[in-house]
């Protein structure tokens, strides 16, 4: 059995009995969606002309959001954004560059404001996605869907992406970008701070996981970023998605992950969260396992004491020490 298939399987086995946070009623895998209420399997709403869904699958990433109701509200495929109609909404750019993203996709309300949704994911900051699977994930980026907003470029559709720049017309923000300078590394030139070091060294092989708590005091999400050595937190409140003043470092000796992975978060029964994500480490990125860490509900904050970081090998799990 492959390590790659061990780290699955692991995955699952950590996750099984507990509530993963952020499922939908409703999964999409386009052109189909599977209601769970229903168990039942459905297309998802189209129709003809290139104002509507057309029936196309993804090639890079696709992802849903669906009320308490279990409505679906939107969902993507690719950089694309469709209403609950199926009408096209807008398409998610930046730099005149549209941006497919890579190994996942978060979709919340704007803290309690249920008539904004954020859309962050991560994505290359190349033109061409496609180039290398080191370079997929370097980058944060961020949509907000109104569905307040009128639409002029498609009035049939729900609402509309809030546009970041009015001469380029981007509809995303580069969030890597905006806080570069955030966390005490050194920007450089790509303006990436999820690929330096402390001396400003940089490296091209991490691939960036990202996941969400459920809403706290029917306030704010806790948002977790994970580079491959830091565990960086956000909040995501009805004002938008800003840095939390809170990095935890994981000591892996090597720093990033060519991984197409997701991370994971589940609450516990005592009200802490537990993440797992898989990681590579080792002098030079040798080993592959996957991070598990608890966090402290009432602070946001990693419980130090309870980090680990396993190996998963051809000859078994083993526990490496994580020096944190």
């Amino acid at each position: 059995m492959s390590k790659f298939t061990k780290l699955g399987i692991a995955l699952v086995f950590l996750l099984t009995n507990y509530n993963l946070i952020g499922q939908n009623p409703i999964w999409t895998l386009p052109p189909s969606q599977f209601e769970g209420s229903n168990f039942g399997i459905s297309s998802l709403p189209s129709g003809g002309g290139g104002a509507m869904y057309a029936g196309q699958p993804a090639d890079n990433m696709h992802s849903s959001y669906s009320d308490q109701n279990g409505n679906l509200v939107l969902f993507t495929v690719d950089h694309e954004v469709y209403d609950r109609h199926g009408y096209l909404v807008d398409d998610m750019r930046i730099n005149y560059e549209s941006k497919k993203g890579h190994n996942e996709r978060i979709i919340l309300p704007m803290g309690n404001d249920c008539s904004k949704y954020a859309i962050i994911y991560p994505a290359s900051p190349t033109s061409n996605e496609a180039y290398s699977s080191k370079l997929y994930g370097r980058r944060l980026y961020m949509a907000v869907y109104d569905l307040d907003a009128v639409n002029t470029s498609n009035p049939m559709a729900t609402g509309a992406l809030e546009v970041y720049n009015p001469n380029s017309y981007a509809t995303i923000t580069d969030i890597s970008r905006r806080d570069a300078l955030l966390y005490g590394y050194p920007a450089g030139g790509t303006y990436n701070i999820y690929q330096y070091t402390s001396t400003g060294q940089q490296f091209y092989r991490s691939n960036i996981q990202i996941t969400a708590t459920d809403l706290i005091d029917n306030c704010f999400y806790y948002v977790y970023v994970f580079d491959g050595m830091h565990i960086i937190r956000y909040k995501l409140t009805s004002d938008g998605l800003e840095y939390d003043n809170y990095v935890f470092k994981l000591d892996l000796a090597a720093f990033g992950s060519a991984l197409r992975s997701e991370m994971e978060l589940i609450k516990l029964s005592n009200g802490n969260y537990r993440i797992a994500t898989p990681v590579m480490f080792g002098g030079s990125g040798e080993h592959v396992g996957f991070v598990i860490t608890e966090i402290d509900a009432s602070t946001g904050d990693v419980i130090t004491n309870s980090v680990q970081v396993v190996s998963l090998e051809d000859n078994g799990n083993d526990a490496y020490p994580h020096g944190a």
